[in-house]
């Protein structure tokens, strides 16, 4: 019974982390942004069985300029099919109760986009799962309980790409990270030739959800150098079912490039054409650029990465701070493998902030959120008890502040001067302001909890029972009603009990499964 209370209390705390507005609202057949695209993949694969778009994309020659790909006078979503492929099966799920409610009316809500805004969260879970379970399989390393890390990904921010906006293709990428190391570490165990094979052929497919992550490529030699088995590396990618593997992921790779966009290819700049910005190398002529000017701009980004007010890791993502810090130890310390490793799978995430220059239109440095598994294996393998130990002192502000995200008006983005310098759209050069102002202002922990999904269930159950009227004027009558606590109360009344139990029942299995299960080592 102790443990089924535990499991209630988190299940309780996940659905306050869970936010609303993003899923209030299907994303349209004609919108051309990042989430859009991820859906549009989901949608086609999981509820056709195809890459024909023409069902969840208006073929419209007004919205080509908006940045969809055009092949064959059909629009196709820019951003990359991976997310999808993942999020294809709880479409499908969602299209089976969507046709289950034609017969019984359980909801007016649309519940295919419903439990589409579950996979994210889903995918979140296993990570932990899979990553608590390679670290305490190495001998050397602090054991790490799921629970505990779920709250350092809290205070990273990962968590708001599966809790908020989910459509987004991060988590995503967390999971390939983690999955790959998972599938390195029981193929380095059971030396069995099909796990040679997966790892080389995810390798390369796992890239279709986010095309500039070759990192993907070094995971295992990252793995074999964690476990001191440098001198197995040669031996692993050359192995012939890796190279096999990986020969059918390029295949595959190559295959879906033609399909999609009608030519095969590896650059993504010819998927995004004009849309994909190479940052300040388009922006400034270079040959007017000495060396000490490219060493100053990239010193000046790299002390913004760790120390603006602007989601500083050494505040926002503790996680992702440390591993850079171990990154230079690793060099002073003479691990000159591992340190070389880690230079190349790095430099791709950090060099998409160099060359752009912005966080990257939402919360936190988003690009980075790749390396959050091999931070945490990192950590748990070069550092102390005490140094974990300050990790998590650092990371209750980070979850504060994570929490504080569009609560006010300095932790909300808006188009202005960043932290690097640059004009941009989606800025808060001042959050970490925003946050400290408004640490003792009772309206932004009202939004906090008015946005999640632990509000609208108590909500949902509180106008059964004295309706949706009694409720307004109560919450008027304290001065607090406007428009979004309108929006809010309606989207709770339309939504059903029988959704509350299938998230509940969903997040108590997750949890059960992945966050409090025996560690089966």
């Amino acid at each position: 019974m102790k443990k089924k209370y535990k499991i209630l209390i988190f299940v309780l705390i996940v659905l306050f982390l869970t936010k609303i507005d993003y899923r209030q609202n299907n994303l349209g057949t004609y919108n051309p942004s990042d989430d859009a695209s991820y859906q549009y993949h989901a949608y086609t694969i999981g509820l056709d069985f195809d890459l024909d778009y023409s069902n969840q994309i208006i073929q419209n020659t007004d919205y080509k300029v908006l940045g969809f790909y055009e092949n064959d006078e059909k629009l196709i979503p820019k951003h990359p099919l991976g997310a999808g492929i993942l999020a294809a099966p709880f479409v499908f799920i969602g299209s089976i109760f969507n046709e289950i409610n034609k017969i019984i009316s359980f909801t007016t809500n649309d519940t295919i986009y419903f439990f589409y805004s579950m996979s994210s969260i889903f995918y979140l879970f296993l990570s932990i799962n899979l990553l608590s379970k390679i670290i305490n399989k190495l001998e050397y390393t602090q054991s790490l309980k799921p629970i505990n890390l779920f709250i350092l990904y809290v205070g990273s921010g990962v968590t708001y790409y599966a809790f908020e906006r989910f459509s987004m293709s991060h988590i995503y990428e967390v999971f390939c990270a983690t999955f790959l190391i998972y599938l390195t570490d029981l193929t380095y165990e059971l030396k069995k030739s099909k796990y040679y094979y997966l790892v080389g052929f995810l390798s390369f497919f796992f890239i279709t959800v986010r095309w500039t992550n070759y990192l993907y490529l070094l995971l295992p030699a990252f793995y074999l150098s964690i476990v001191s088995k440098e001198n197995r590396i040669l031996n692993f990618y050359l192995n012939r079912y890796y190279l096999s593997g990986v020969l059918t992921g390029i295949i595959a790779f190559m295959t879906h490039s033609k399909i999609l966009y009608d030519v095969y290819t590896l650059n993504p700049k010819k998927i995004y054409r004009n849309n994909m910005s190479l940052g300040f190398l388009e922006k400034n002529n270079l040959d007017g650029y000495f060396d000490f000017d490219i060493f100053l701009l990239f010193f000046n980004t790299y002390i913004n990465l760790i120390f603006t007010k602007e989601f500083g890791l050494i505040l926002f993502s503790p996680l992702l701070a440390a591993l850079i810090y171990f990154y230079f130890k690793l060099f002073v310390n003479k691990e000159f493998k591992i340190f070389q490793i880690l230079t190349l799978i790095i430099s791709i995430p950090f060099g998409v902030i160099f060359l752009w220059q912005t966080t990257g239109s939402s919360y936190g440095f988003r690009y980075l959120s790749v390396l959050l598994p091999i931070a945490v294996l990192v950590i748990y393998r070069f550092s102390s008890p005490k140094f974990i130990q300050a990790i998590y002192y650092i990371n209750i502000f980070s979850i504060f502040a994570f929490l504080k995200f569009e609560t006010n008006e300095l932790t909300s983005l808006r188009e202005q001067i960043n932290s690097f310098g640059v004009m941009h759209r989606f800025s808060a050069p001042r959050y970490l302001d925003g946050v400290l102002q408004s640490a003792f202002e009772l309206d932004g922990y009202l939004k906090i909890f008015i946005t999640s999904f632990l509000s609208l269930i108590i909500f949902k159950i509180l106008i059964s029972i004295v309706g949706i009227e009694f409720i307004s004027d109560l919450i008027d009558s304290f001065g607090y009603l406007n428009s979004d606590v309108v929006e809010f109360l309606e989207y709770a009344n339309r939504f059903s009990f029988t959704e509350v139990m299938l998230l509940i029942l969903f997040y108590y299995t997750l949890s059960k499964k992945f966050i409090f299960e025996r560690m089966k080592l």
